[in-house]
């Protein structure tokens, strides 16, 4: 699932909640924050392919598949 949020701020329970876990985030190129369960591979957390295919077109390398439950949040919305 890669869930959009665009009209608020969410807490960071709210992402934990969605994600399932501890978050990590990726500012992506456009600005949105991509927020994903850090710990999605040691969970064997299913591949997201939706997620991955966000990522990579946003210049990401780092990762091979993001796994589990994701959120893009736009750009202003991301609690620093």
């Amino acid at each position: 699932m890669l869930k959009y949020i665009e009209d608020r701020t969410p807490s960071l329970k709210e992402l934990q909640e969605l994600v399932g876990g501890k978050i990590e985030k990726v500012t992506l190129k456009n600005g949105d924050t991509l927020v994903f369960n850090e710990d999605g591979i040691m969970l064997d957390l299913r591949a997201n392919q939706e997620a991955t295919k966000v990522y990579k077109k946003n210049g990401g390398m780092r990762i091979n598949f993001i796994r589990g439950n994701a959120v893009i949040v736009k750009m202003g919305l991301m609690k620093k």
